[in-house]
């Protein structure tokens, strides 16, 4: 397979180095695109600004091959803002979410990508908008059929669905407590040591408890799984400051994770290049988002128990398991429920909202909207929605 075909993509559930920032993201499958990075191995200097930061790449300096080219959009979301610098010759760090990356010229590096133009122009077609394979896997099969089953409305509106856990889940979901309590233990030295960290995280918990998105585990089922957690803090940010991540991606003692053991289900998104080009057509455009996107979904009650957390307000109290209510972000599915959740609404009340109907079939990408008209008097009606 030449390097200009792509073999389809793949989810990858991602991790830094350190343990401390899971993401998830999509990649396209391809048997090579650049050469080795470096081209050759170099001898590290001793760089005084360096010694004491943790590397995303600490083997920076040995010639290998690239395993992961990731986007601009991951770029933006795991870039922070600290620089540091020593004299010209030397290189820049740039920390992020994923640890510190470093900058410098070629000659510092030894990095002189080699693309051939022909594959690589073809490669930034395969990234061009291009309409949905409509036949699903079995696995996606799967997940429809069960989401279509089993899914009920409540009575205060909201869905309440099953997770889509593969058939042979129990033979490979192996314990996870005591691997919670021992990360939830380091967690709460962390925030022994930073009170304001400290206060966001409980304010955080106390309206995952108020809003009942979580609550005590009062009797025991099983299968079960605990869900490690920690805080990421978004110092840019101009809502929420702390985000929780509960990382479904940690393994059990099997080896074998809660996310490696839940089905995917099909990608409902839409194109997000077309909706933008969408977007752009209109003379009046709006944005919008749905708050709590995916904790407006409810998992049903048996399986709020592969959702489970270890959590305490102190120290002198006793641990405590609770477990989480409503669909998390972090698990592998969650996309999946939250977009077929729209679906099964729009076809549900979509006869007495067609106006709303629309909008939410064509112009939502996950929580975000966009929105648009050709006169200030539309954009109003919708905006009232």
């Amino acid at each position: 397979m030449g390097a200009s075909h792509s073999n389809g993509t793949v989810q990858l559930d991602c991790e830094s180095l350190y343990g401390d920032y899971p993401f998830t993201t999509e990649a396209l499958v391809m048997a090579k695109l650049l050469n080795n990075l470096p081209n050759y191995s170099f001898e590290r200097q001793e760089w005084p600004h360096l010694r004491n930061i943790n590397l995303a790449d600490p083997q920076f300096n040995v010639s290998r091959q690239v395993d992961l080219l990731l986007d601009a959009g991951v770029y933006a979301e795991i870039i922070m803002s600290n620089i540091l610098r020593e004299d010209i010759q030397a290189p820049i760090a740039q920390q992020t979410k994923l640890g510190w990356v470093l900058l410098g010229n070629t000659k510092t590096f030894n990095c002189h990508v080699v693309v051939n133009t022909d594959d690589f122009s073809r490669f930034w077609e395969m990234e061009e908008i291009t309409t949905h394979n409509e036949s699903l896997t079995i696995e996606e099969e799967y997940c429809e059929t069960l989401y279509s089953q089993t899914t009920k409305r409540l009575e205060d509106g909201r869905y309440e669905v099953q997770i889509p856990m593969k058939t042979d889940f129990q033979q490979h979901l192996g314990h996870s407590k005591s691997q919670a309590i021992a990360q939830f233990k380091q967690l709460e030295k962390r925030l022994t040591r930073d009170e304001i960290l400290a206060s966001s995280y409980k304010a955080f918990i106390d309206e995952y408890i108020s809003l009942h998105h979580m609550k005590p585990c009062t009797v025991s089922i099983t299968p079960n799984c605990f869900l490690p957690h920690h805080g990421v803090i978004k110092p840019d940010s101009t809502t929420t400051k702390l985000r929780v991540v509960f990382n479904a991606s940690a393994t059990t003692s099997t080896g074998r994770s809660l996310n490696h053991l839940m089905a995917c289900g099909p990608n409902l998104q839409k194109d997000i290049q077309a909706m933008i080009l969408r977007w752009r057509s209109f003379e009046y455009v709006y944005t919008a988002d749905i708050e709590k996107f995916y904790r407006q979904i409810r998992i049903r009650e048996t399986d709020q128990h592969f959702q489970k957390i270890i959590w305490r307000n102190s120290v002198s109290e006793p641990l405590q398991e609770f477990q989480l209510t409503t669909v998390t972000y972090g698990t592998k599915s969650a996309p999946f429920l939250a977009m077929r959740t729209i679906q099964q609404l729009v076809k549900d009340d979509g006869g007495t909202y067609p106006l709303a109907a629309t909008i939410l079939s064509n112009q939502l990408y996950m929580d975000d909207l966009l929105g648009g008209c050709h006169s200030i008097e539309k954009g109003q009606l919708k905006m009232n929605l």
